[in-house]
């Protein structure tokens, strides 16, 4: 929660607004899931994290999230015409919920990583 309200906050500062669905288990109020949509610069939307608690995964709540901002995001929204998502090549449920709600692939970015002091030691 603390890293949505900072991300939020960030955007806010920005001029952009954040939208998050969240679901919540009713027995225990505890967030089961969330995803979050940033609208920037409309007609374009970027869809933004989307995450379920381990013990909620394998029920369709990832795929039941995300649809829910998207129709909510049309309804309200008819001036966002398109949304833009990224994941990591490895994730494989969250490119499985992508493809079923009709993304497709746009492009592809590598992020590669390295520690400040091996870098700076090939620099010697």
């Amino acid at each position: 929660a603390d890293v949505i309200r900072q991300n939020e906050a960030g955007h806010r500062e920005m001029g952009f607004a954040d939208w998050v669905t969240v679901a919540v288990h009713e027995q225990t109020g505890a967030v089961a899931g969330l995803t979050e949509l940033v609208l920037a610069s409309p007609p374009r939307a970027f869809q933004e994290d989307t995450a379920v608690v381990p013990a909620h995964r394998g029920s369709g709540l990832g795929l039941w999230v995300k649809a829910d901002m998207l129709c909510r995001l049309r309804a309200e929204r008819p001036d966002v015409t398109e949304v833009m998502t990224g994941n990591a090549a490895s994730n494989e449920h969250m490119l499985r919920i992508n493809t079923r709600l009709g993304f497709r692939p746009h492009r592809a970015i590598g992020e590669w990583q390295a520690g400040v002091g091996e870098l700076v030691s090939r620099l010697a």
